[in-house]
């Protein structure tokens, strides 16, 4: 049978990057401290000689006044050169060791920049928001309040959350329309065996959920962690995924690139895949999207079908 055609005119696939804020300059003190870590990373875990040396230069850097780490706005003019915009995810509270090194108002300039540039605003839930502390709904009210918009979309720090029905519930209940926290932290592919966005069912009420999952295909981490298991070209790797989507289907599935800008979360290799695609996408006739812009345009299709009733991006 025929695939379903795609909603975007002379597009035949659409594919959401976005970025978690995990780590961003906050002062001299966490910028040597994460430095020094990866460092120690690249000796022990990745065995890089470039995510290495280029981390050890960036220690004299700091004495000078520059800021690893401050990469938002560079990465908006990145972007915009590249002719796309993504969905950025920061964390709105910290309440545990595990969660980011910054507070948000110190990167609430850049992400209002980034928002009037065109990029989406997404909920990067904290360590604990969807296990201990079930807390979605709380830290989304953070950023609708400092940032005039409700976030439409989430997906769990260190895609943590205690069981999917509870991740489920949490997710609804904090008004969201997408989620993106199911992907592999340590490899790449689906995840939940689908390449396209779904409303996961809920067995206990036997309806299906108000929001859609979309899958975390591809995450930097996760790639490197491949790439490096099985010896294979990163580059490689991820064209392989991206292939698998675009013969099966129109898309919506998301990409997650910490920091594509400095080689801070993975080694610039890595990040180098991220521009790649983005330059390749038109050989493939692919509309990057944020979260916001899919979701508007792929809701009336779904609930044509008679899903996510009453469900708006705009709510």
């Amino acid at each position: 049978m025929p695939g379903a055609p795609s909603l975007i005119e002379n597009c035949d696939h659409i594919l959401l990057p976005s970025h978690d804020v995990d780590f961003h300059f906050s002062g001299r003190g966490s910028a040597f401290v994460r430095l020094s870590k990866n460092i120690a990373i690249a000796t022990t875990i990745y065995q890089s000689s470039s995510f290495a040396l280029d981390n050890f230069r960036k220690i004299p850097g700091l004495l000078t006044g520059k800021r690893p780490g401050d990469y938002l706005l560079r990465l908006i003019g990145e972007a915009e050169t590249n002719g796309f915009q993504s969905t950025i995810f920061p964390v709105a509270r910290r309440t545990h060791r595990r969660d980011p090194n910054y507070s948000l108002e110190t990167i609430a300039s850049s992400i209002s920049k980034a928002l009037a540039s065109g990029f989406s605003l997404g909920l990067h839930g904290s360590y604990q928001s969807a296990t201990e502390e079930r807390s979605l709904a709380s830290e989304a009210a953070i950023l609708g309040e400092r940032f005039g918009k409700w976030p439409r979309a989430s997906r769990q720090h260190w895609l943590r959350f205690e069981s999917q029905r509870v991740l489920f519930r949490e997710v609804e209940s904090a008004g969201m329309v997408a989620d993106s926290s199911l992907g592999f932290p340590e490899s790449v592919g689906f995840r939940n065996g689908a390449c396209f966005a779904f409303p996961p069912y809920d067995f206990e009420r036997e309806c299906p959920h108000r929001f859609l999952e979309i899958p975390l295909a591809i995450m930097d981490g996760g790639l490197e962690a491949e790439a490096r298991r099985s010896a294979q070209s990163p580059q490689n790797i991820a064209d392989e995924v991206l292939s698998e989507s675009r013969n099966s289907g129109w898309g919506g599935i998301s990409i997650l690139w910490h920091n594509p800008i400095e080689p801070l979360s993975v080694p610039r290799e890595i990040n180098e895949v991220f521009w790649r695609c983005a330059a390749k996408r038109k050989d493939f006739r692919e509309a990057w999207l944020t979260f916001d812009q899919f979701c508007a345009a792929v809701l009336p299709r779904y609930q044509r079908a008679g899903l996510l009733e009453g469900v708006s991006v705009n709510a």
